[in-house]
């Protein structure tokens, strides 16, 4: 591996060569490492080219990776850094892209690292055209895996990406209904459908209910 010194401390920093560290310390086994003075720029640059280079670079990885090099200031521009990296400035546009979506599109997948290079452009576009939909969607998959669900990462993307094509007319205020007996009920339209709260219902016609949605 490589690693350079840290500046004022008895310290190293690795340069490349992270998992075959971590291996190394699993197995207890010694690591051999070159010593190296390398700037923050080079260091990037190495550490760039042994990701993309590996057999199974993940977007989401590469992407933030980028991102954090723009934002730290390592390169002026987008374009400037995929041109001395020698990537393709699409490319690397659509791979911050993924990595800049909002938390709560991000963990509406049970790995990010799941994340398909081609979703991150088309997730931001979908936001964009319709983000309280989208939004919606995605804590409501948030939801349900918490309850125990299981939702793939195909499918979590398709239910985002359908919900950007839903009519913003669903966006209506809650509906209220009273029936004769007392009870009430307060719909609420979502982009998948409608959430439905009742009020007053006696416990001993919830059984009764609960059989006849299943029924449905």
């Amino acid at each position: 591996i490589k690693v350079r010194p840290i500046a004022g401390d008895t310290k190293f920093e690795i340069v490349f060569g992270h998992r075959r560290h971590r291996a190394c310390l699993q197995l207890n086994l010694p690591v051999l490492a070159f010593i190296e003075e390398v700037s923050n720029r080079d260091l990037f640059v190495q550490m760039e080219r042994e990701n993309r280079l590996r057999a199974d670079p993940r977007p989401f990885e590469l992407g933030k990776m980028y991102a954090e090099a723009l934002n730290s200031g390592l390169y002026v521009s987008l374009r400037k850094m995929a041109s001395e990296l020698g990537l393709d400035h699409s490319s690397v546009s659509k791979l911050i892209a993924l990595a800049r979506l909002p938390d709560r599109i991000i963990a509406a997948f049970q790995n990010p690292l799941d994340i398909q290079f081609a979703w991150g452009y088309r997730l931001s576009n979908a936001l964009q055209k319709n983000p309280d939909a989208v939004l919606a969607v995605a804590n409501e998959i948030i939801e349900f895996r918490q309850n125990g669900g299981i939702v793939s990462a195909a499918k979590a993307f398709k239910q985002m990406m359908d919900a950007a094509e839903v009519d913003p007319v669903f966006k209506s205020a809650p509906v209220t209904l009273s029936g004769i007996d007392g009870t009430s009920a307060v719909i609420t339209y979502k982009a998948r459908g409608a959430a439905i709260v009742l009020d007053g219902l006696h416990k001993d016609r919830r059984a009764e209910l609960e059989a006849l949605i299943a029924e449905f």
